[in-house]
């Protein structure tokens, strides 16, 4: 799995090879210094403009470095993809980056192993080939057999045709690519509309929702503040009590079905480790676990000390004042300091830690009506 800063490595080779071919400019050298990124594999890259595809274009086979294939396939997807006209210069800060990195193509016999979400799929059949990445059949909320059907017709085919001979691959796919509000910050499965979209068709509690919204933008200034991998820990503070409404009459399955849920958005790993951590269903090794058994409580002192301000707002409180009510054993007494006070595991004080989730709280205080 790429890091963090190979991730934002490649999305900047991609933005650079789309404005160097719609301005008509020079090509210049963009190979990375990491050797990691120079390995071969395929890829696709994906333009949207205003959420809507502009352009996809890939190289399936592993034949060319990881950046180069990345640079090839952004700089066809600006302009030579048959369904769309040529990327113009205006468009460029409207338009929004997506890289798939795909693994090798796995030939499949028992189709039945197919799962929505996790694979991508090739059908060919004499000349023919056709792909679907694996976040178009959950865009579409396709069936397995929807999926088998669609991309037989991309590849030319009748949809029926994985079931006469045609050859049905699977691969997965590492995906990730610049938010909407701002392509400078980049997302790691799925960018915040579409987690927050799949956070709020699980969990209708609105407070619930808002205390999730803590725990990403905590989580992700704690992952700046340890130059860890940001997207990936705010994905993980959104999603993390995704199924709580669904276990709240059987606590114990809590977590677990988040697991299965994520599962189905192909997100797997330290996330889902994370989250399952959080109510004692998996081991805390992580620095990303050790943070969100922390997060998660210290999120509700914060939301408790700025309701009892006089303007109830978070921006009448400051550390101090969060850390003289953590000392009051009758204030909150629902929330657990030995959790709050774990966080010391990863290196910084209890007073540094709430000061990053306070200052993290405030920048997104309308959201959580604080």
């Amino acid at each position: 799995m790429l890091n963090h800063l190979q991730r934002a490595a490649l999305t900047q080779i991609a933005r650079t090879a789309v404005e160097t071919r719609v301005r008509g400019e020079e090509a210049e050298s963009l190979k990375p210094q990491d050797e990691a990124l120079s390995r071969l594999a395929g890829a696709f890259v994906t333009i949207r403009r205003q959420g809507e595809l502009r352009g996809c274009i890939g190289l399936v086979e592993p034949t060319l470095p990881l950046w180069e294939t990345i640079r090839r396939a952004a700089t066809m997807a600006s302009s030579e993809d048959f369904r769309f006209s040529p990327l113009r210069e205006e468009e460029l800060p409207q338009v929004r980056l997506e890289i798939s990195v795909l693994s090798p193509l796995e030939m499949i016999a028992d189709l039945s192993t197919v799962q929505v979400g996790t694979h991508g799929l090739v059908a060919e059949q004499g000349r023919r080939r056709g792909l679907l990445l694996p976040q178009v059949a959950r865009e579409w909320g396709w069936g397995r057999e929807e999926f088998l059907s669609h991309t037989c017709e991309k590849a030319g085919l009748s949809p029926t045709a994985w079931m006469e001979g045609a050859t049905i691959y699977r691969f997965t796919a590492e995906i990730f690519g610049e938010e909407e509000g701002n392509p400078s910050e980049l997302y790691l499965h799925l960018n915040h509309a579409d987690a927050l979209k799949l956070l709020e068709t699980h969990l209708t509690t609105p407070n619930l929702v808002k205390h999730c919204l803590a725990a990403e933008a905590v989580l992700g200034r704690v992952a700046e503040s340890l130059e860890e991998d940001q997207p990936q820990w705010k994905l993980c503070g959104l999603l993390h009590d995704i199924d709580y409404d669904l276990t709240a009459e059987q606590p114990e399955r809590h977590t677990l079905a988040a697991e299965e849920i994520l599962l189905e958005q192909g997100i797997d790993g330290p996330i889902i480790e994370a989250i399952k951590g959080h109510n004692d269903l998996a081991p805390r090794e992580s620095k990303l676990a050790k943070a969100l058994w922390a997060v998660d409580p210290l999120t509700g002192l914060i939301v408790a000390a700025a309701l009892i301000s006089p303007d109830k707002k978070l921006a009448g409180i400051d550390v101090s004042f969060v850390c003289n009510r953590m000392k009051e054993k009758s204030f909150a007494r629902a929330v657990s300091r030995e959790k709050i006070a774990s966080f010391e595991q990863l290196g910084s004080s209890v007073e540094s830690f709430i000061g990053l989730g306070l200052e993290a709280m405030q920048k997104i205080a309308p959201q959580l009506g604080l």
